[in-house]
């Protein structure tokens, strides 16, 4: 149930930032629609590296130690970016959050799917995807704190209740730890 958790706790409190993306740009950065386009793919290079790290793993051991730190280091820099009022420092932080975020999502996957029987995939794969169905309701409750606290303090807020969960979900877990 951790690794289901561990999707989970993104879907709900770290995915909805980018939602609120052009709010960064227009408001806290400054770089109006054309900064946007420049913003969303600082996640997507950095996703590059973070899934050929995973693709080197191969066998190795400590793949649930490994996928507990890329969720700290992806939530961190989502908080890094939100509190960010410089464009290149946001940027790098979009860049090495892709890192975490691709190697968290690419590890969870496969765990989960290595602890599963055959008899079960496609069920455990089935509440795997339900977490992508979670999204909207972080879109809602961020959206709604950001208007009521502003967009940095409710998206950073969010990404420290995240790391806090990520890390007691996944590394305060000798089980996970040990995958």
């Amino acid at each position: 149930m951790r690794l289901y958790l561990f999707i989970y706790i993104p879907n709900v409190l770290i995915y909805p930032y980018v939602s609120l993306i052009p709010v960064f740009a227009e408001e806290v950065l400054g770089i109006g629609a054309q900064g946007y386009g420049f913003l969303l793919t600082g996640v997507g290079f950095g996703s590059i590296p973070g899934g050929l790290l995973v693709a080197s793993m191969g066998r190795s051991r400590r793949k649930g130690l490994a996928m507990g730190l890329a969720a700290i280091l992806y939530m961190g820099m989502v908080s890094t970016f939100a509190q960010s009022r410089w464009l290149p420092l946001s940027f790098a932080a979009l860049v090495v959050g892709g890192i975490g975020w691709s190697m968290m999502v690419a590890l969870n996957q496969a765990l989960v799917q290595l602890r599963l029987a055959d008899a079960y995939r496609g069920r455990g794969l089935a509440l795997y995807t339900v977490g992508s169905g979670l999204t909207p309701l972080g879109n809602l409750a961020m959206g709604s704190l950001a208007h009521a606290i502003g967009v940095q303090t409710a998206v950073t807020a969010f990404a420290l209740v995240g790391m806090v969960l990520a890390a007691l979900t996944g590394l305060a877990s000798a089980e996970v730890r040990r995958l």
